[in-house]
């Protein structure tokens, strides 16, 4: 993801070392993914390294983009501005049995009992009520009453054609769509995490879409319509 950001229009760019499990179960990972978005977001110190605290945008990939979509979710809902989401191959669901981890169950990339297991370690799905009074993941993460909040941003979610997680990225790909905050849903050719690697033209449209996204964070004209 980093790589990509390359290629996009000029931004400053923070990578957050999250903590992870099993050392560290939820909510660790967002809650420092959240510590990040607060400290970049505070106009003072934003502007003593030059970067716009009122252009910030949020991404990640795989787990990462599961933490980007908490963190991204969370800050709306407390009214911290955050003007798009970039999710690549978003790990959003610890059900962890969706239709595609039967389609994609032969995978050796991401394979379905190792995702399984991080879910265990991460998050308990039997426990999920107890942990997710601030930080969401599937479903509530899509649930109409979250996605409704005004200063939710306008998201970009990328599956793979090929990943036990497509489902799930789908799945929350619509329910944008039918709040009004989806930019594109972008399909791969592909395994987890390569697929924009292989899939050029999908890797175009992606970066395409996403420079869209920034241009108008940035308060200029976006270059590829919404979808």
């Amino acid at each position: 993801l980093a790589a990509m950001v390359a290629e996009a229009p000029k931004v400053a760019w923070l990578s957050v070392e999250y903590r992870l499990a099993p050392e560290h179960p939820f909510p660790a990972a967002p809650l420092d993914g959240a510590t990040a978005l607060e400290y970049i977001c505070d106009a003072s110190r934003a502007a003593s390294i030059k970067i716009d605290s009122s252009a910030i945008h949020v991404a990640g990939a795989s787990a990462g983009a599961g933490v980007a979509a908490a963190v991204a979710t969370d800050a709306a809902r407390r009214g911290v501005a955050v003007r798009s989401l970039f999710l690549d191959e978003p790990c959003l669901d610890p059900r962890a049995n969706s239709a595609s981890f039967a389609v994609n169950s032969a995978t050796t990339i991401a394979p379905v009992a190792w995702l399984r297991w991080s879910w265990s370690v991460y998050y308990p799905f039997e426990h999920a009520d107890a942990v997710s009074d601030r930080f969401f993941v599937l479903p509530r993460l899509a649930e109409p009453d979250v996605l409704g909040s005004p200063a939710h941003p306008t998201t970009l979610v990328i599956t793979a054609s090929a990943d036990p997680l497509r489902a799930e990225g789908a799945a929350y790909a619509e329910a944008l769509r039918a709040a009004g905050k989806l930019e594109a849903h972008i399909e791969a050719k592909g395994s987890h995490v390569i697929a924009l690697t292989l899939d050029k033209e999908a890797r175009r449209r992606a970066l395409t879409a996403w420079a869209a996204l920034l241009h108008r964070g940035a308060g200029r004209e976006g270059s590829g319509p919404r979808e």
